[in-house]
């Protein structure tokens, strides 16, 4: 009787371990994506308690039909799926599997399913479309799958987001009429899921298409006013010279007489570094014309303009006549509009050493002297007249190289 007692709990021990070492391993948890690139996903999840565990890992597409897609021998936590599409969604599950002492597995329970994603592939035809003085605006083309797009810079081999936008645009503000060197911007797209956004990972910034400095553009800023370098008076024409403003393609040149009648408009079809000319011409005597200019650039498919620069009057030269007596120089001149009043020069030297001798608002002046001096008979003396034009704190004045001889008798 007590062999057969001991028996039974001999038989019993060996049921219960052998019950133990057939139980399932337990369901997989925290199953989460980890990474991403266009063509790829990685997965995490628990590990799972026991002595010789692996892993089976299953993908599908509609979250119904699975596909096995791991190793015999996953035994890591983490796993890696390449050659999928881009853009794309997959669902992915786990389940552990433990080797038994007969070579065999026993397996736990699939864990819950999970949605991956992929990340899109790269932003393409990425353009400037729009511009301010401080602000530029960029578009591109809709990458399938994106559900948002970070823009970016690479600074010091680092990306910065410096905004996000579910639009195929964006504008970036804060420029201040000039952007700074380096400036390279690019834009990600982004695959969002509930769990996890997928972007794909930028290195170098050959990696991806980027707008440079060079390639972008501000409206150009205000021009400053321009110059009158050279007067041809006999053939009614003025040197115009305008200053380079930065990102300007081209300039734009307006002439207006004194009446503030527009008599010319044209265009210097230049940027770049540097002074740019342009004739002013259709030019008569005796009256004033102001000239103003300003820079534009093509953004896009539209022409975009800088502000207007100042006016420059200017007019060409004084038709003038001298009459010399034994004492004095009687000098004419015709009237110019738009004139506030007329300076008179007067020189031994017809090269050099002019002096200012009157200012007058009369178109005829009488000269007995020169220099506190008497005029002498026998001494040729050189005289020009400038008509002046006064507009707020700036005095504009005519050509002043129609020099009249008066000679000596």
């Amino acid at each position: 009787m007590k062999k057969l007692y001991l028996l039974l709990i001999s038989m019993c021990f060996t049921l219960l371990c052998s019950t133990a070492i057939m139980a399932s391993p337990g369901k997989v948890t925290g199953v989460k994506q980890s990474g991403a690139d266009t063509e790829s996903i990685q997965i995490t999840w628990n590990t799972v308690l026991g002595k010789d565990v692996y892993y089976d890992i299953q993908m599908s597409n509609d979250n119904i039909n699975w596909n096995t897609v791991s190793g015999n021998y996953q035994s890591e936590t983490d796993y890696k799926e390449y050659n999928l599409n881009s853009g794309t969604i997959y669902y992915v599950r786990v389940r552990a599997r433990e080797l038994t002492s007969t070579w065999d597995y026993t397996y736990g329970a699939w864990s819950d399913s999970v949605q991956v994603t992929t990340a899109c592939e790269d932003v393409k035809d990425l353009t400037q479309k729009n511009a301010t003085t401080s602000s530029i605006t960029i578009a591109w083309s809709r990458v399938a799958g994106a559900t948002s797009y970070k823009i970016c810079r690479f600074v010091n081999l680092k990306e910065q987001v410096i905004g996000s936008t579910k639009n195929t645009y964006y504008t970036i503000n804060g420029f201040n009429n000039r952007i700074a060197f380096p400036y390279d911007i690019y834009v990600k797209p982004v695959k969002a899921i509930s769990t996890y956004s997928a972007e794909k990972t930028v290195k170098y910034s050959w990696d991806v298409d980027m707008l440079d400095a060079y390639r972008l553009k501000l409206v150009p800023g205000k021009s400053t006013a321009p110059k009158i370098t050279h007067w041809w008076t006999f053939i009614g024409e003025a040197d115009v010279e305008v200053n380079n403003v930065q990102y300007a393609d081209g300039y734009q040149m307006e002439v207006y007489n004194a009446k503030g009648k527009k008599i010319q408009s044209s265009i210097m079809n230049s940027g770049g570094i540097g002074t740019h000319y342009k004739y002013a011409n259709g030019l008569k005597r005796n009256t004033f014309y102001k000239v103003r200019a300003r820079a534009y650039n093509t953004i896009g498919a539209s022409t975009k303009y800088g502000a207007w620069s100042d006016y420059t009057w200017f007019s060409l030269g004084v038709k003038n006549s001298v009459k010399r007596t034994s004492k004095k120089i009687k000098i004419r001149w015709d009237k110019v509009r738009g004139a506030t009043n007329y300076a008179v020069y007067m020189s031994t030297q017809q090269k050099a050493g002019y002096r200012k001798v009157a200012t007058t608002k009369k178109c005829f002046l009488n000269l007995k002297k020169f220099k506190k001096k008497k005029l002498k008979k026998k001494k040729t003396y050189y005289v020009y007249v400038v008509a002046r034009k006064k507009v707020g704190k700036s005095v504009y004045h005519s050509d002043g190289h129609e020099i009249i001889i008066s000679y000596g008798r």
